[in-house]
């Protein structure tokens, strides 16, 4: 691996849930989703009239945008997986990248 692809970047990435509560089972089923694409991340849930949920992870990647899309990518695919992709406003996204 390049040197360059081997900088570490902290990611946050926060992404509300639009049907007000978000059920223990769909969140349990979510982060086991992300797992699989996606390690040594942590999940919180912020309460809200909407849920709001933040991952966050260190991501190795040579840019701060390829960390932030990488983070980006894998949240999508889980939702995907578990059929909760419609239940969140992922055009709403936020995502903060420190180095």
């Amino acid at each position: 691996m390049p040197e360059e692809a081997r900088r570490r970047f902290r990611v946050r990435l926060a992404v509300r849930y639009v049907g007000g509560s978000l059920p223990t089972d769909d969140l349990a089923a979510f982060e086991a989703a992300l797992s699989r694409s996606l390690e040594g991340f942590t999940l919180r849930v912020a309460d809200g009239l909407f849920d709001s949920v933040e991952i966050f992870a260190e991501v190795r990647a040579p840019t701060s945008v390829d960390a932030a899309a990488r983070l980006d990518r894998a949240v999508d695919a889980a939702l995907l997986r578990t059929g909760l992709f419609e239940r969140f406003d992922v055009s709403g996204k936020s995502l903060h990248v420190h180095a």
